[in-house]
């Protein structure tokens, strides 16, 4: 399982990518900890949702900083 919870700027710096370039993205980041999650076949599926964009929680899962 991986996971990715982001908040501020960082979560609408991801919102504003694509759901494939999030993907790309998190498991780069995450591999500089997780090397593994390089390698073929390691990650099967992955799912994203960009809570601050998604009409229905008006962003209700967003912390803006100030």
């Amino acid at each position: 399982m991986l996971a990715s919870y982001t908040i501020g700027d960082d979560a609408d710096r991801l919102g504003n990518m694509t759901e494939q370039q999030r993907h790309s993205y998190v498991k780069e980041v995450v591999s500089n900890v997780h090397p593994e999650l390089q390698q073929s076949g390691m990650i099967v599926q992955s799912a994203s949702i960009a809570w601050g964009n998604y009409q229905w929680s008006a962003g209700g899962c967003t912390v803006h900083w100030n």
